[in-house]
């Protein structure tokens, strides 16, 4: 089971009316960390992992860590981070 599969489906758009993201998805883990999963027609886009002070913007290659197992705070950071598209200080 994917940790994904329970978590709700937010849809966006755009100001123009067009979808830019078909559904987000968004589990915690450990309490204050947050992954979103991002799909657009099927197909996942990116993810992103937000702390109190971090989001990282990471490619789809991180989708397995999140195939019905534990994961481990640790693991989680440095693979997002292994695959990032964009890390931002907030």
């Amino acid at each position: 089971m994917n940790l994904f599969s329970e978590a709700k489906a937010v849809n966006h758009i755009d100001l123009d009316g067009v979808t830019i993201f078909t559904t987000e998805r968004t589990i915690a883990i450990d309490g204050e960390i947050e992954v979103s999963r991002f799909e657009h027609e099927g197909e996942i886009e990116q993810f992103v992992l937000r702390i109190p002070t971090l989001e990282i913007e990471a490619t789809p290659a991180v989708a397995h860590l999140f195939d019905g197992r534990y994961i481990a705070a640790s693991e989680l950071l440095n693979t997002f981070i292994a695959n990032s598209t964009s890390i931002d200080y907030v």
